[in-house]
C-alpha cells in the first residue's frame, strides 16, 4: 500500500492464492466433523453448514498465515475471510463438498 505493485509482488500474490485454494481444499476433507459439530444444534441444517465452513477457514487459515505473514502484508488479517471465501467456491464452483459429498 505505501507503493506501485512490483511483477514480484504480482507472483506473490498469486503463489498466495494457489496455497490458499490448494489448503482449503485438503481442509474440506480433513476437518474433523464431529468436534466441529459437537456445540451445534444439528437440528438447524445453516448451523451446521456454517460451523463447517468456520472450521475449514480457521484451519486453512492456521496453515496458511504462518508461510505468508513476512511475504505478504495483509495476510494474518485477510486469510481468514479469503479462506472462507475459497472454500465456499470449492463448494458452490468445483462441487468439491468435503463430507458433505455422499448423503448418508
Amino acid at each position: 500500500m505505501t507503493r506501485p505493485g512490483t511483477p514480484e509482488d504480482v507472483r506473490v500474490q498469486q503463489e498466495y492464492l494457489t496455497g490458499l485454494r490448494t489448503t482449503a481444499e485438503a481442509a474440506l476433507s480433513s476437518v474433523d466433523l464431529p468436534s466441529t459439530m459437537a456445540p451445534v444444534d444439528t437440528t438447524n441444517a445453516w448451523a451446521v453448514v456454517r460451523a463447517y465452513l468456520d472450521a475449514v477457514a480457521a484451519a486453512t487459515a492456521d496453515e496458511v498465515v504462518p508461510r505468508r505473514r513476512d511475504r505478504l502484508g495483509g495476510a494474518d488479517i485477510f486469510t481468514l475471510p479469503n479462506a472462507w471465501a475459497m472454500a465456499e467456491s470449492l463448494r458452490l464452483d468445483l462441487n468439491s463438498l468435503g463430507p458433505f459429498a455422499t448423503v448418508p
